[in-house]
C-alpha cells in the first residue's frame, strides 16, 4: 500500500517533466522561441522604442529593456505574456495574458496593447490635479 502511494506522486512528478522536456526539445528543433514566436516579437520590439531581445531560455523569452519588459513563456497548449514595467515615475505594474497558441500575433499584440491603455487609464483616472 505504501508504495502506491509514494510511487503515484514520484510517477505523476516525472510524466510532467517529461511532458515538459519533450515541448522544450520541439522548441528548440523549430529554432527556439525567438524562430517560434518570431511574428510576436517583432510586433512587439517594433512598437516599443529601444526594445531588444533580453534573454533567451528552452520555453521563454523576455524582451523590453532596462523600465519595461514582456515575457512570453511558452506552455503545453498555450502561451503566457507578461508585462512589467518598473519605473521611478509610475511604479512598479504586472498584467499578465494567457494565448492559445493558434491566435494571431496581431490579435495578441491588439488585446495586450488594448488592455495595458485600460488599465493605466483606470490608474491615473483616479488623480486629481488642485
Amino acid at each position: 500500500m505504501w508504495i502506491v502511494i509514494i510511487a503515484f506522486p514520484i510517477l505523476t512528478v516525472g510524466w510532467f517533466l517529461f511532458d515538459k522536456w519533450k515541448m522544450e526539445t520541439e522548441i528548440q528543433s523549430q529554432g527556439g522561441m525567438a524562430i517560434v514566436h518570431k511574428e510576436l516579437i517583432n510586433i512587439l520590439i517594433d512598437s516599443t522604442p529601444y526594445c531588444k531581445i533580453l534573454q533567451e531560455g528552452r520555453s521563454y523569452i523576455y524582451i523590453g529593456r532596462s523600465d519595461l519588459h514582456y515575457e512570453i513563456v511558452s506552455h503545453f497548449s498555450d502561451i503566457s505574456v507578461i508585462f512589467r514595467l518598473e519605473n521611478a515615475f509610475v511604479g512598479k505594474h504586472m498584467l499578465k495574458w494567457s494565448f492559445s497558441k493558434t491566435d494571431a500575433p496581431d490579435y495578441i499584440y491588439f488585446r495586450i496593447e488594448k488592455d495595458i491603455e485600460s488599465y493605466f487609464n483606470k490608474k491615473f483616472s483616479k488623480i486629481t490635479y488642485k
